[in-house]
């Protein structure tokens, strides 16, 4: 996973994500699982260039999540996170792939041998 660092206000700012950031999400949004995590992420969908003020609430909501997640020593009250990270031309494209890479990923089950159920015969 790339990691991404947000200069803001003299400050190097990691962004970190992971399990943790759905949690601390779900609190902020008051959902109960990574489901309903992703399912409001879903405002992010769709074209970027003409952001509604609820994607930037979203994604604002996700960078702060972020930046609290890396354990960054800051009052995230004061800054301004949304101006920032858009002075980064591939920002968005970068937290897309960091937030999908930190996803749980489902086990695929190629190359696992095929159990073959045996029964038993009975003669009656």
């Amino acid at each position: 996973m790339d990691e991404i660092i947000l200069n803001i206000q003299d400050k190097r700012l990691k962004l970190e994500f992971g399990l943790s950031l759905f949690r601390i999400l779900g609190k902020k949004w008051n959902v109960p699982g990574i489901n309903e995590v992703v399912a409001r992420m879903g405002v992010l969908d769709g074209s970027v260039d003409n952001l509604s003020f609820e994607q930037l609430d979203v994604l604002e909501d996700i960078l702060l999540a972020a930046i609290e997640n890396g354990n960054n020593d800051v009052d995230l009250s004061t800054i301004k996170v949304i101006d920032e990270f858009f002075k980064n031309p591939k920002a968005l494209e970068q937290l897309t792939s960091s937030i999908v890479s930190s996803l749980p990923q489902n086990k695929s089950s190629e190359g696992k041998p095929k159990v073959t159920k045996v029964t038993k015969k009975t003669n009656r």
